[in-house]
């Protein structure tokens, strides 16, 4: 991990930014609103899913960075226009950097499907997952990279889909409906 060496405010421009300033030389800037609209906060997102708990537009009309700068955590604090206080580790910074280099090495890497899919398909036997943990990682491995999977021996009885939903992930309302 790079370490920050100090940060800029561009106060008052269209969409205002931070810039972040490296140790090991490199810059970039971070839009206010994009910043500010990924607040990890606990009064920003929920802490079990990371759920935004609001809308964009609830944010202020004019957004600014009262004050922003490191601690010796190498974390970013910022105090925006409304109040807000936000705070960022070196980690997540880098992590979430906006380049179109570092959005591509992020990119997720999923295998196309050809006529070998059938004799690879992520099957999995659904009393084996729930007792065995390797089975289970296995299976949602192979989800992952192909986007879908198929399950044996689930119990057909109501409420079963939402228990695997649960297991595999979680089932939840969101605020997209």
């Amino acid at each position: 991990m790079q370490d920050l060496k100090h940060v800029t405010t561009n106060p008052g421009a269209d969409l205002g930014g931070i810039g972040l300033h490296w140790a090991d030389g490199q810059s970039w800037n971070i839009a206010h609103y994009w910043l500010r609209d990924n607040c990890p906060c606990a009064l920003c997102r929920h802490p079990g899913n990371g759920q935004k708990l609001y809308e964009i537009v609830d944010l202020p009309a004019h957004l600014d960075v009262r004050e922003a700068g490191i601690n010796s955590l190498q974390t970013l604090r910022v105090v925006w226009s409304d109040g807000h206080r936000s705070e960022y580790t070196a980690a997540w910074l880098a992590a979430h950097q906006l380049s179109q280099t570092a959005r591509a090495g992020r990119a997720n890497k999923p295998q196309l499907w050809d006529r070998q899919i059938g004799a690879h398909l992520p099957t999995g036997d659904w009393p084996r997952m729930v007792d065995d943990s390797a089975a289970e990682l296995a299976w949602l491995e192979r989800y992952a990279v192909l986007g879908f999977g198929v399950l044996k021996n689930v119990a057909r009885a109501p409420g079963t889909v939402a228990q695997v939903g649960d297991r595999l992930g979680f089932v939840r309302v969101t605020n997209y409906g």
